[in-house]
């Protein structure tokens, strides 16, 4: 039985074997930014939410 390596390992390993290569190679990760988000990006949700309303439950038999 044979364990599978992962398609985030060989991109990896890919990606490595490159930049040995001497390619640029661009990571794109998901973690902290290094900057603060800014300000009016906070406000844009908080605005969406609001701008809108519950919906009118039905009254149920429960």
């Amino acid at each position: 039985m044979a364990i599978d390596v992962s398609e985030l390992l060989k991109v990896t390993s890919l990606a490595n074997e490159l930049k040995r290569q001497g390619r640029e190679v661009i990571v794109l990760k998901s973690r902290e930014a290094g900057f603060d988000t800014p300000n009016h990006l906070h406000e844009v949700p908080k605005r969406a939410m609001y701008a809108t309303k519950y919906t009118a439950l039905e009254r149920s038999s429960c």
